[in-house]
């Protein structure tokens, strides 16, 4: 196991991840993104603090099981991989939705934004993997 391959992976795809949420809430579903967070500040629910470091357990988690799991450049098999950890913080937002205020409407909106940011995630991870498995063997 290369924990520097670990950690490329893991910069990678939290950076990401948190470029393509970043603009995925601000291009696909700005209004409804605002209004939410501010039902969640009136009722007091939310942690600015807390939640960076929840994405960055999420996304060294995805990466570990890539790793331990995947570990090839194949993109299709990345994308493969990508849509299913999606699927899975698809599942997490559902989950999230009950306990507070969300709007049925952004909730689909977010969980079709997890799978298909999940699977490009995935294609990224398949193919900085093949990067770094190039420069571990000696190979261009």
């Amino acid at each position: 196991m290369s924990i520097g391959r670990i950690l490329i992976l893991g910069i990678a795809a939290y950076i990401t991840y948190a470029i393509l949420y970043t603009v995925a809430a601000m291009v696909l579903y700005p209004s409804e993104i605002a209004a939410f967070v501010e039902q969640l500040s009136v009722l007091g629910q939310g942690n600015p603090v807390l939640t960076p470091i929840g994405h960055l357990l999420q996304t060294i988690a995805i990466v570990v099981l890539f790793y331990m799991f995947v570990a090839n450049d194949d993109l299709k098999t990345g994308a493969r991989f990508g849509s299913l950890a999606g699927l899975y913080l698809a599942g997490t937002n559902m989950v999230i939705a009950v306990g507070t205020v969300m709007p049925t409407g952004l909730l689909a909106k977010m969980m079709i934004t997890d799978i298909v940011i999940g699977t490009l995630v995935g294609i990224v991870l398949a193919k900085i993997y093949g990067l770094t498995e190039k420069k571990d063997t000696g190979q261009t």
